[in-house]
């Protein structure tokens, strides 16, 4: 007869081996150490696409023949670079003749000395009529003579300003004639070209350019993985087959109801320049995959 523990040992391993051989048949395979741990949440990938950091519609301020196009479309720019122009001749004199105007105190000269002449009349005038060698009615067309000698005065020098002020906004006019790049970017797009009206009402308008490092980096996740995510966060991608690399989020799209989920927006550096509209992997910590299996 067996010992009694002998007996209990023989039937835990066989109960251990029909328990296995039961996963076996239902399962196919037998759950291990190895198995149990990558049963956990693990990270997950999701596809995001490129854009451009920023991009900018240039108009000219008012319709104009377009003299000159400096860039052409590809091309790289720097901020406050000259991009195009329209003729600007004809302002450009009436710069001058206004800044002149406004260089000149000729009229205002004129009448201080003719204020100063009335003055001259009207002391005269008044000690005459203190001897009686005057009218009372001379003393008050000369003083009248003053007073209007003195509000002359004061035109001249509000015309004087007014000039200095239609010189300045003739330098603007000028200036909103030519379209500086506002970004260090590439062109897109250039719709207009030499000898052609640049129409501020064009749909499309004149140049299209736009930022491309950073670029940005947008995805859509459903509402409850997007909620595990956090501004600032930094998160591995990859164009498809090349190594990863590191992008930032920086900002959380409003819930869209309709397919409760939400855009979220990444920063990407982009030393290189290439080219929006490219396809990305991102792989998402394992806090998502958590969320998505609840």
């Amino acid at each position: 007869m067996k010992p009694l523990l002998s007996i209990y040992r023989s039937r835990a391993v066989t109960a251990a081996l029909i328990g296995g051989l039961g996963m076996v048949l239902s399962t196919g395979w037998v759950l291990g150490a190895d198995d149990v741990a990558n049963n956990a949440a693990s990270p997950i990938t999701a596809t995001a696409i490129t854009r451009p950091s920023k991009e900018r519609q240039l108009k000219f301020a008012a319709p104009g023949v377009v003299s000159e196009v400096s860039i052409k479309e590809g091309d790289t720019i720097t901020v406050h670079q000259i991009l195009a122009k329209q003729d600007s001749r004809q302002d450009e004199w009436q710069l001058k003749y206004d800044q002149r105007e406004a260089e000149s105190n000729e009229k205002i000269e004129y009448s201080k000395a003719d204020l100063a002449s009335k003055e001259v009349d009207l002391k005269r005038k008044t000690e005459l009529f203190k001897e009686n060698a005057a009218s009372n009615t001379e003393v008050e067309q000369a003083d009248l003579a003053v007073k209007l000698a003195a509000a002359q005065v004061k035109l001249a020098e509000m015309e004087h300003d007014q000039k200095g002020f239609d010189a300045e906004k003739e330098k603007v006019k000028i200036e909103q004639m030519t379209i500086f790049s506002p970004i260090d970017g590439v062109v897109e797009k250039l719709n207009v070209g030499e000898g052609e009206m640049g129409d501020p009402q064009s749909r499309d308008g004149a140049i299209v350019v736009a930022q491309w490092n950073p670029l940005w980096l947008e995805m859509h996740l459903p509402s409850s993985q997007a909620a595990q995510l956090k501004l600032n966060q930094e998160v591995s991608v990859r164009y498809d087959g090349e190594k990863w690399q590191t992008a930032k989020i920086l900002f959380f799209e409003k819930v869209d109801a309709a397919s409760d989920t939400q855009m979220v927006r990444m920063e990407l550096p982009n030393p290189n320049s290439r080219t929006p509209g490219l396809h990305m992997q991102v792989q998402l910590p394992a806090v998502v995959a958590a969320a998505t299996e609840k």
